[in-house]
């Protein structure tokens, strides 16, 4: 069997990870495969040496997210934004599928996988459903799904859901989907290797109360993750939980860093910060220090806005 595998992730995150994770898996069992990734270099000592990573010879493809900002993130109000970014958008699909197709037809793959449920990867889905090629789309975050998006769901022979979670998510967003076609799949971290028992110890070392009740949140620090509304929400938890810590662990990016910056200023409570490889402190130091994990979404946010543009 032969696999064409795509990821369009903008960051080597959980994302990259869990699509390493299925390349070894299934190299293991003597499929052949190649992966199409906008940054290569977040698979380097992840999938063996014998897959090629390339990536497309697109504009802008290593950052679709950034360079179609304005269709992510609106920075125009209301429909003075979204005309213009859908046009950016359509151009872009139609590079993305040119240049796929031309892949496709050098590579003869038998099926594709594609990592991520998300719009800027539905030219892919698009371009295998025009050659009647099947593919495999994988469903990594609990947030609000466009129709766009859905129909890569529908479109796919399965989704791979990361958690029951995701899969209820994505069921929940699209009931006609048969649900032997949501497939909850392994997340690629292996539990076992980390000991997060509680240890008062290491809460020590990191200059926290023992008896502080801790919110961590891990994950990259970005705009569309709304952390400034968990740091607003957990000021008005603090004034029943006066002891109340937030901290957050995961590398920062500029616009995460300067909302936050504007939340934080707001709120004179204990607030924490770890990055791993900043030869500070890791977050499995956080982990066996923490009461409860916290993965912010602003999907309600986004409502109205998808559906001005019809996602």
């Amino acid at each position: 069997m032969k696999l064409l595998m795509v990821d369009n992730s903008p960051a080597p995150g959980g994302s990259v990870h869990h699509m390493a994770s299925f390349a070894n898996v299934w190299h293991g069992e003597g499929v052949a495969m190649r992966i199409i990734a906008t940054h290569p270099e977040f698979f380097l000592d992840r999938v063996p040496i014998a897959v090629p990573v390339t990536p497309l010879d697109v504009p802008h493809f290593n950052d679709p997210f950034g360079a179609l900002g304005s269709v992510f993130e609106p920075v125009l109000p209301g429909p003075l934004n979204w005309p213009f970014s859908w046009w950016d958008y359509r151009r872009f699909a139609r590079r993305v599928r040119r240049a796929f197709g031309e892949r496709i037809e050098t590579y003869a793959p038998d099926a594709v996988y594609i990592n991520n449920l998300n719009l800027p990867n539905r030219p892919f889905a698009d371009e295998c459903v025009a050659r009647g090629l099947p593919f495999v789309v994988g469903a990594l975050m609990i947030r609000e799904f466009g129709r766009r998006e859905l129909q890569m769901a529908r479109d796919a022979a399965a989704v791979f859901c990361i958690s029951r979670g995701v899969a209820k998510c994505v069921g929940e967003a699209a009931p006609d989907l048969a649900p032997e076609s949501l497939v909850v799949t392994d997340s690629g971290v292996e539990p076992g290797r980390y000991d997060v028992a509680r240890n008062p110890a290491i809460r020590a070392g990191l200059g926290v109360p023992d008896d502080a009740a801790m919110v961590l949140s891990l994950g990259r620090m970005i705009e569309w993750k709304g952390h400034d509304v968990l740091v607003r929400a957990l000021g008005k938890v603090r004034q029943t939980v006066p002891n109340l810590w937030f901290v957050q662990a995961g590398a920062r990016c500029p616009n995460g860093v300067r909302r936050y910056g504007r939340s934080r200023s707001r709120s004179a409570w204990p607030i924490g910060w770890c990055s791993p490889g900043s030869g500070r402190t890791y977050p499995i130091c956080w982990l066996r220090a923490m009461y409860w994990p916290i993965a912010p979404n602003t999907a309600t946010r986004k409502r109205a806005w998808w559906r001005r543009s019809g996602g």
